[in-house]
């Protein structure tokens, strides 16, 4: 998550806190993947994790790899999917 203060001088400054989180990776489907790419997205692959886990995060690090999420969707029971993009200039693009 990302905090948003003000130093001494007046300057927005953001703090980054991350936390562990276990989820289930998936692949994307192929319907998925056509409906990311109309709107300019390369889709990576989707988490599931438990939706009180979720705290409406808008990036994940996935095995050392910074993703975005681009969308959720509540999955069954209590969980929530999270799709995830791979964000511009982590060095993979």
């Amino acid at each position: 998550a990302v905090t948003l203060g003000v130093d001494d001088i007046g300057q927005q400054t953001e703090t980054r806190t991350e936390r562990i989180l276990t989820g289930t990776r998936g692949s994307i489907t192929r319907s998925e993947w056509l409906a990311a790419a109309q709107g300019d997205r390369k889709p990576a692959f989707m988490v599931g994790i438990s939706s009180f886990d979720y705290a409406n995060e808008k990036t994940a690090i996935v095995d050392g790899v910074e993703y975005t999420i681009y969308r959720t969707y509540e999955g069954k029971g209590d969980t929530v999917e999270l799709y995830l993009e791979e964000r511009a200039g982590n060095g993979r693009n």
